[in-house]
């Protein structure tokens, strides 16, 4: 009966044809489930299953605009409220969810199609799957439910590769999902830029420009900038590559406001992957591109930004030296204190962990108190203190098998496109793997949507390289 309702609305919509009765029914099968949401849950579940109602039928009416909404939206969602009680991410989340569920209910039960084309998509669903029975872990440990699902239905995000890679197998789809990331890119870009310049006018002291950084979505701009860096390098067109050299450079700039070092040294790590995988003419791209626009950036600082760029300069020496001292950074100690406690976790319970969203304390040695947070700087340890030590392993075996993939491809091919998304899902995720150390990105929101446009990029290489041997051997027409 429910197969046939979907299929039911399905062929109304995708027909154009909604009569009034249609509509009618609709609305009151919404107002059914709505009223006593309300009445029960209050106002925010209402908000969010309409919000829900509105992204499902969108999938519905154009899957493509669909995603496109999605990922306009995925700023607000992941960038850091004014409270951290704030309704707005949990009304995006059940939006996500909620219309996810009905495009991959439709895609298997409508549409005959296959859900799980690879083992990895296979492995990331038993992980999903097990990682749910982790909430009777967190229970046992006090956690509240709701918190527990907080954490939980972050990984959820992840699946949003199975739809596009789906939807966008044509070139032109392709290259329009990469304009809608450059525009989302470029908003979130422009508001650290403003955010910075509003905490430079607020500064008392001359150290605080060291220290105060936007650190907000700096994961983000280490991954576009070195997606921007692979684009130079396999684009043809001249227009195109001035293009991508300008939003490198803007993407570099918001990367290195940001102040963080660990995003600096995974966009350094990503840029020796780069520079390992291409061959080639590609290679002397590389190089020849990478030297140029270093030279660029040193040049028009320099004669427009000479004060700036010192100071620059000075922030970033100050940055990395401090460092340097390990016994006697603030920042690594604290690190260090929160590792430890980190460890006992995993030692006491190294199985199943201690459960997702479970607080652990620590001590700041930066402002000299003991903090209590679930967060933990450290992913890999914070992963196997929450979920256990076999889920996290399985959790970065998956990836680290995605960035084999991406290797194999970028060795295996010499197609433009398939190198494009093989080396830049396979230097996004390297640079992610080192932020990861100490900076938590695979479980905060912005790292789920990174995750997810990665194994999009993974997935899209591996279908160009299938479209091009089915053309080959003249199996569909070129």
């Amino acid at each position: 009966m429910m197969t046939s309702f979907f299929q039911f609305i399905e062929s109304k919509v995708s027909d154009k044809q909604i009569s009034i009765v249609t509509a009618g029914s609709f609305l009151v099968a919404v107002l059914m489930i709505l009223v006593p949401a309300y009445l029960l849950f209050g106002e925010l579940v209402a908000i969010g299953i309409v919000s829900a109602g509105i992204a499902a039928s969108l999938c519905f009416i154009s899957p493509t605009w669909w995603i496109y909404g999605v990922l306009f939206s995925s700023y607000f969602f992941y960038a850091k409220s004014s409270t951290e009680e704030s309704s707005q991410p949990i009304i995006f989340a059940m939006a996500y969810h909620l219309s996810l569920f009905v495009w991959m209910f439709s895609h298997v039960w409508l549409k005959k199609q296959k859900l799980i084309t690879h083992w990895i998509d296979l492995l990331y669903l038993l992980f999903l799957g097990f990682l749910a029975l982790n909430g009777i872990l967190s229970y046992l440990n006090d956690v509240e439910f709701m918190s527990w699902i907080k954490g939980w239905q972050l990984y959820l995000i992840v699946l949003y590769y199975y739809p596009i890679r789906e939807i966008f197998k044509d070139k032109n789809q392709q290259n329009a999902l990469l304009m809608i990331c450059a525009i989302v890119i470029l908003i979130q870009g422009a508001s650290n830029i403003y955010q910075y310049k509003i905490a430079l006018t607020n500064f008392k002291f001359a150290s605080q420009l060291f220290y105060v950084g936007i650190r907000q979505g700096a994961a983000v701009f280490t991954v576009a900038s070195l997606v921007t860096i692979v684009g130079i390098i396999y684009t043809k067109k001249t227009i195109l590559r001035v293009m991508l050299v300008c939003f490198h450079v803007f993407c570099f700039s918001v990367l290195i406001v940001s102040l963080a070092r660990t995003a600096w040294v995974g966009y350094v790590i990503g840029l020796i992957i780069i520079g390992l995988v291409t061959k080639g003419t590609y290679r002397k791209h590389f190089l020849i591109g990478s030297l140029s626009i270093g030279l660029i950036i040193i040049m028009v600082s320099s004669v427009f930004l000479g004060q700036y760029t010192n100071t620059a300069y000075n922030v970033i020496n100050k940055r990395f030296s401090s460092s340097a001292g390990f016994a006697t950074d603030p920042s690594y100690l604290s690190r260090i204190y929160e590792n430890e406690v980190l460890i006992k976790g995993i030692i006491d319970y190294p199985l199943g962990g201690e459960g997702l969203q479970k607080i652990h304390k620590r001590y700041d040695a930066i402002n000299r108190f003991t903090v209590v947070n679930t967060y933990a700087h450290n992913n890999y340890l914070g992963s196997a203190q929450k979920m256990g030590l076999p889920l996290a392993f399985l959790f970065f075996g998956i990836l680290s098998t995605l960035l084999i993939r991406n290797w194999r491809i970028s060795r295996n091919t010499t197609n433009s496109r398939e190198l494009f998304f093989s080396v830049s899902s396979l230097s996004g995720l390297c640079g992610l793997f080192v932020i990861n150390f100490v900076g938590s990105i695979f479980d905060q929101r912005e790292g789920v949507f990174l995750m997810a446009i990665l194994f999009t990029f993974s997935f899209l290489a591996s279908n160009q390289d299938k479209d091009n041997f089915l053309v080959q051997k003249k199996i569909i027409p070129e």
